[in-house]
Parts: C-alpha cells; sequence; structure tokens
C-alpha cells in the first residue's frame, strides 16, 4: 500500500500500460491492420507479449486455444462429439476426461520414451484411444494390443483408431485380470470403470477377460497398465514375466488400508531389477493429516508409478 511519505513508483501494470500507449504509437491509421499485425509480431512489444500471454493455453502445444478448450469443456456428455485434434478427428463423449487425458499424455508426455521401429506394446485400459494415439504418433511401427472392457469407450477406441488410420493396432474388447474367466464390470463409460469385486447384477455387467501373463510370450517393450483397481492382483500374477518387460507404466489406486499392497508391488517389482518414479495421479486429499472428507471418493490413493531398468 502506498503512504502519502513514500516516494510512489509505478507498478507493473502502470508501466504496461504506458508502453502500450507508447506502442501503439506507431499504428497507421491509414494502413491498419497491416500495421496492427505488425504491431503484434514485433518482439518489442514486450507489453504485448505479456497481453497475448493471457490468451496462451495449458493446450497450446496441442494447438488449442483458451477459448477452444472452454467451448471443449461446455460440450454435454450425453451424445457422442467428434473433435479436430493434432491431424485428425478424435470422437469423445466426455470432454472433460478428454482434456484431463490430453493435458497428462500430450501436454506432460507421461509414456514419453524411446521404442525400436517395431517395439511390442501391451496397452491394459485404453480407454478411448488417447494412449494408443500417442504410442503410434512417438513410434509408428509399434505393435499394439489394446485392451478396453467397457463397451462405450472400447467403441469410441474403435472409432479413433480408425479416424486416424492407425495400422497394427489389435484391440480387444476385454478386461485383463487373472484368468480366462467372465467377470462383472462396473461400466460407467468413462475413466471410472472398474472390475467390481463385490458385484450385484443391478449395478454391472458380465464382460469377457483375460489372463495378462499369457499374452507376455516375448519381449514387451511398454506395459501400460491402468485397470482401475485390479493391478494388485495381476502384477502379481504376470510377476516371473517381468524380466520380459522393458518399461512398465503402473496406475495405482487404493484406499488406505492397501498401503500393505502397494509396498508388496513395489517390493516385487524391484525383485525383477525394476526401479521407479512415482508422482501423484490425482490430488485425492488436499489435507492428509485432516481427512475429513467433504465428497465421496473411490480411492484414497492414486499414484503413477512409472517403471525402469536402468
Amino acid at each position: 500500500m502506498w503512504h502519502r511519505n513514500q516516494e510512489w513508483k509505478p507498478g507493473a501494470d502502470t508501466l504496461a500500460r504506458q508502453e502500450i500507449r507508447l506502442n501503439t504509437s506507431k499504428i497507421d491509421a491509414g494502413n491498419l491492420k497491416t500495421s496492427i499485425l505488425a504491431f503484434l509480431s514485433d518482439p518489442n512489444n514486450i507489453s504485448v507479449s505479456k497481453l497475448l500471454s493471457v490468451f496462451k493455453s495449458k493446450y497450446s502445444k496441442v494447438g488449442y486455444s483458451k477459448f477452444r478448450v472452454k467451448r471443449l469443456r461446455s460440450l454435454p456428455n450425453n451424445k457422442i462429439h467428434a473433435v479436430p485434434f493434432l491431424d485428425g478427428t478424435f470422437y469423445l463423449k466426455n470432454s472433460i476426461e478428454f482434456l484431463h487425458g490430453v493435458r497428462e499424455i500430450f501436454i506432460n508426455d507421461i509414456y514419453k520414451q524411446k521404442l525400436p521401429d517395431n517395439a511390442v506394446v501391451l496397452d491394459c485400459g485404453s480407454h478411448i484411444g488417447l494412449s494408443v494415439l500417442y504410442i503410434k504418433k512417438l513410434c509408428p511401427g509399434a505393435r499394439v494390443t489394446a485392451f478396453e472392457p467397457d463397451s462405450v469407450n472400447f467403441s469410441l477406441l474403435q472409432k479413433n483408431v480408425e479416424s486416424y488410420g492407425l495400422s497394427h493396432v489389435n484391440l480387444q474388447n476385454k478386461a485383463v485380470w487373472i484368468e480366462n474367466t467372465t467377470l462383472q464390470f462396473t461400466a460407467s463409460n468413462d475413466m471410472g470403470s472398474h472390475i467390481e469385486a463385490n458385484a450385484t447384477a443391478g449395478n454391472t455387467v458380465a464382460v469377457e477377460a483375460v489372463r495378462l501373463r499369457d499374452m507376455i510370450t516375448d519381449r514387451v517393450h511398454f506395459l501400460k497398465i491402468d485397470i482401475e483397481g485390479a493391478e494388485y492382483a495381476v502384477i502379481k500374477d504376470i510377476a516371473d514375466k517381468l524380466p520380459l518387460v522393458d518399461n512398465l507404466f503402473l496406475e495405482f489406486h487404493g484406499s488406505f488400508a492397501d498401503a500393505g499392497k502397494l509396498a508388496e508391488m513395489l517390493t516385487l517389482l524391484a525383485q525383477y531389477q525394476f526401479t521407479f518414479y512415482i508422482e501423484e495421479a490425482t490430488k485425492t486429499i488436499a489435507t492428509p493429516f485432516f481427512r475429513e472428507a467433504k465428497h465421496k471418493r473411490h480411492y484414497d490413493i492414486q499414484l503413477d508409478i512409472h517403471c525402469f531398468k536402468l
């Protein structure tokens, strides 16, 4: 706060306004359009750069402006939408989940790695196809097997693989599990669809499941497991197959009571020469020491675990 006995100094906002007034004096009213374009493209107009940064989007890396993102967020979730994305058309139902996926996968590059030209990739929990699209952009020659048990998500996955003309992608409308069987599955048609251990006929559907260990018969360059809570059982079942896996992305979903399962999985991975980098996938609790939840959470902990061998 300025006091009258203090020397007044202009703030950054005042200086910016002064600079804009000075710089705009360069605009020729007789040729307004050309002058404005030249003015905006002049790197010496620092204040203009600051102003334009207000409109810069966190999604600019994929060509989305703030206005585009705002329009996407406003799309209703009760129908399928076709939206421009990168060099094609992407089909989606839930725009908020789409933007979340784009930010994780394409902005933050959580799956970025070096892959050989003919890499073998197992994508367990492909949702609507952003992970598949990323891998194929990263390594066009990759041979991808993508598993997605939710029927609505799977139909969008199919449409997106076709839309982008992705080859060598084997789509499986199945869950991955510890045996070949039929499971009860909560199909919420979003990122939260999951195998239901204590299912009732009213809120689940039956889905076909395949044993993941049967899929790992040779070298796997990248194994992605994002299967909403089933990862503990699956990792234990494929343990002796882990020497065949180069890189593993594991999303852990659990309650506080599952801390022992997390520790057991990490110990098992270390036994097979994996080291890991862990970060929070979703901030579920702002104040961990004060856990009075205002909203019901399906999981207390959601972690992204990047597993690799040094």
